[in-house]
């Protein structure tokens, strides 16, 4: 339970965890009604959602723009009544959803989505060239309103959306791409406003990655396993003495987070490969690990383990160097 500050009025919501989703408009609606139900808003936009829509999801009213703009207006009580410290955006959890997140956190997160739109059918139709440009021309003219760059592909043919690390794409009933999560919010009203030629659908977040340089990663890794890496290394080279290479590689991606940089995966270049083998080489500057090496097949491998220094200190999770 929320309680404004101010008003004293009341959210049956909490921070940080999934509130509502835009997949499915009437649910979505469903949901932040009964959010605010105690709130003197709730009240006021009531009566904007007919009761047959209510009870039959499938309704004609929810591909009308009165649907739309009663979503928009939801979406701005919930940004009203944010608490302080918070704002309104994707939270992450076993889904991607939305909710009152931690903007020290999401401020540095870059999701994929997908935005369904309803453009009518055009296909096949006389002047559907023309038509086509006049739906990505209302696209850009919206979004160039809200702040961002909006720029025609050529012959018309799609229209790029930028602002910052936003990277969208508007082509035939779609926008996709990546979206800066404290734009998230903001891009859905745009296109829940004064639209002429299509109507909102769904907007489905699908994956992130973290917007940081290679510097910032480094510095996060840093931060976040300050009081653990060590161990994490220590302790597989006690249970496998084995090959350096592997085993830096190891912890490594279980602790590598997708950025823009490499969205998939990890190489030996990376961060997360560089942040691990400087904790590693701490770790043998200490004494806490010797390296040795293996001949196998006529081929010389570099190998590590556990001291008895190591072994009697007993290195454990909270272990800084």
């Amino acid at each position: 339970m929320i309680t404004d500050e101010r008003t004293q009025n009341k959210l049956y919501a909490d921070t940080e965890t999934t509130l509502f989703r835009l997949e499915n408009k009437p649910e979505a609606v469903s949901r932040i009604m009964e959010i605010i139900r105690d709130t003197p808003e709730y009240v006021q936009l009531m009566h904007s959602l007919p009761t047959y829509a209510e009870e039959d999801r499938q309704a004609a009213w929810w591909q009308g723009k009165e649907s739309d703009s009663l979503l928009a207006e939801l979406l701005h009580v919930l940004e009203l009544y944010t608490p302080e410290g918070f704002i309104l955006g994707p939270v992450s959890g076993r889904t991607h959803a939305f909710g009152y997140a931690d903007p020290e956190y999401v401020k540095n997160l870059i999701y994929r989505i997908e935005i369904e739109l309803d453009w009518g059918y055009v296909y096949g139709k006389k002047n559907e060239y023309r038509k086509k440009k006049k739906l990505y021309a209302e696209i850009a003219e919206i979004f160039t309103a809200g702040g961002y760059t909006a720029e025609m592909g050529k012959r018309g043919k799609g229209c790029r959306i930028t602002k910052g690390n936003t990277r969208l794409y508007s082509h035939y009933g779609w926008i996709t791409g990546q979206c800066d999560a404290t734009h998230l919010v903001g891009v859905v009203t745009l296109l829940l406003g004064e639209s002429r030629r299509f109507r909102f659908i769904k907007c489905a977040l699908l994956d992130f990655v973290f917007s940081f340089t290679r510097e910032e990663e480094l510095e996060y890794y840093r931060q976040q396993h300050k009081t653990t890496i060590y161990y994490q290394i220590f302790d597989i080279f006690r249970k496998k003495p084995w090959t350096v290479t592997d085993n830096l590689m190891t912890v490594a991606s279980e602790i590598n987070i997708p950025t823009k940089e490499h969205p998939e995966g990890l190489d030996c270049d990376c961060p997360a490969c560089q942040y691990v083998r400087e904790a590693y080489r701490k770790l043998i500057e200490n004494g806490y690990l010797e390296e040795y090496t293996q001949t196998r097949i006529r081929e010389e491998t570099l190998c590590a383990r556990a001291t008895e220094k190591g072994i009697s200190k007993n290195i454990f999770y909270g272990t800084q160097l």
